[in-house]
């Protein structure tokens, strides 16, 4: 499997408070005035700079003979290690990590931790690579994970903006190697960034353009990830990177859209000041670029494969299906034994030798690429009652279902219940029943209910 070292760059959010310096917030119709959110002051990028080792070296140094090979030993037959894809976050604040003040001292900050989490569990052969390392906040606290520790390594700054981090990174980007990027900027603003709201974007995109150029001149091979803003008033300036990726994009050097914040993102569950995210909110950046990720380059990062649908189980049926990813391979249990099938184009089915008993538990989940999902259950229900048909001014409803099974009758706001027979048949007394009533039929067995029926009197 390839690792992939990702390479991101974060900038510091709005400032919506009388505590942030003062940034006014901008919409379709309004003229803005927009300045730097944060006053922290640039860092001395030489000085921040990690310088690449592999740089230094001496081309005309005399090798170590105790590693020069012999010519007379057997090659290694082991397979050569696929190298891990080299991840870069470029970012301000949000990236760097501004820390929850709620938890201080037990919290992970930035979205970059939780994603690190995610490519461990999942095995994914990525590294994140940067001339810079730490956050913002000085007390957070990384646990290590399945033997490996957060590198924590990444190109932000807080308050920094587009501008700002393209002549970083005309510095900086060139002392290690990357194969990837994520940039989440455009939450921080030049003196430049001045004007309708349209306009501002459409700023913001020309300086994400140059800085993507800048990337490009370092290595022309990279892939570029471009994480979408969340703060008011950014839907136009997501709506610009959205054009300008599509524009960038190619076959050597693929331009994507990462989506950040989810349709269950609240700024009280997932912001630490209605602006930066707290851990919740990094949770949930992580998980989508996650996924954006795997689809877009699963040679480096596995895809985690959803979890299967599984169809109404009828206790008369002699097959079981459902859907799933395509190419995996679903495992439904039943009680200790267990049947597999091949997802082909996203369905999947399997065959018994025999009918299940109402009330079974059916289990179902699916693998891909030695990933396997959460598993989806249910239980096997009865069928649905086969009734007669029901004349007006009749005094019962007859017909049969499952053996053992109870019978409902529901009229109105009155129901019926009467237990089969043991050939299965029902016939269940009624008050005279009037010409156009509507009748629902359903039994219970094994603890569940089968679908209704739905009669009128004729």
């Amino acid at each position: 499997m390839k690792r992939i070292k990702f390479f991101s760059v974060s900038l510091s959010l709005l400032v919506i408070f009388s505590m942030f310096s003062g940034m006014t917030i901008f919409s379709r119709a309004t003229n803005i005035s927009l300045e730097v959110v944060d006053n922290a002051p640039m860092l001395d990028i030489n000085a921040t700079a990690t310088p690449n080792p592999a740089a230094s070296m001496n081309p005309s140094a005399t090798p170590n003979p105790s590693t020069t090979p012999n010519p007379s030993t057997s090659p290694d037959s082991s397979p050569t290690p696929v190298p891990p894809l080299k991840l870069v976050c470029i970012g301000d604040s949000i990236t760097h990590g501004m820390g929850d003040p709620k938890t201080i001292g037990a919290t992970f900050t930035s979205y970059r931790y939780p994603l690190w989490q995610k490519f461990v569990k999942n095995n994914a052969n990525v590294e994140f690579v940067g001339s810079r390392s730490g956050n913002f906040a000085k007390d957070c606290v990384f646990q290590a994970l399945n033997g490996q520790t957060f590198n924590n390594k990444h190109i932000a700054q807080s308050g920094i903006t587009i501008k700002q981090m393209d002549t970083v990174l005309q510095s900086e980007l060139k002392t290690f190697e990357f194969d990837a990027t994520i940039i989440f900027l455009g939450t921080n603003n030049d003196p430049e960034d001045k004007g309708t709201a349209e306009e501002v974007a459409t700023i913001k995109a020309n300086n994400m353009r140059i800085l993507i150029q800048t990337v490009r001149g370092i290595n022309p091979n990279a892939k570029i990830f471009i994480a979408k803003l969340f703060f008011p008033g950014s839907i136009l300036i997501n709506d610009k990177y959205a054009a300008l990726a599509k524009e960038l994009n190619t076959q050597q050097s693929p331009v994507y859209m990462l989506k950040s914040a989810s349709d269950d993102w609240t700024m009280y569950y997932c912001q630490i000041d209605y602006l930066h995210p707290n851990k919740h909110g990094d949770q949930i950046i992580a998980d989508n670029f996650y996924a954006t990720l795997s689809a877009k380059i699963p040679e480096f990062i596995p895809i985690i494969p959803g979890v299967p649908t599984i169809n109404a189980v009828v206790n008369t049926s002699k097959t079981i299906s459902g859907k799933a990813i395509a190419g995996g391979t679903v495992t439904v249990t039943i009680g200790t034994k267990k049947y597999t099938a091949t997802v082909n184009s996203g369905v999947w089915k399997i065959s018994l030798k025999t009918s299940l008993v109402a009330g079974t538990k059916v289990s179902a989940t699916v693998k891909l690429k030695n990933i396997t999902s959460k598993a989806k259950s249910l239980y096997v229900i009865p069928s649905t009652p086969v009734v007669y048909p029901i004349k007006a001014n009749s005094i019962s409803v007859k017909g049969s279902a499952t053996k053992g099974s109870m019978v409902y009758v529901k009229i109105g706001s009155k129901t019926y219940a009467a237990k089969t027979t043991s050939s299965g048949s029902f016939n269940i007394k009624i008050p005279k029943i009037k010409k156009g009533s509507t009748v629902y039929v359903k039994c219970k067995a094994g603890g569940q209910y089968s679908a209704s029926r739905k009669l009128s009197a004729k």
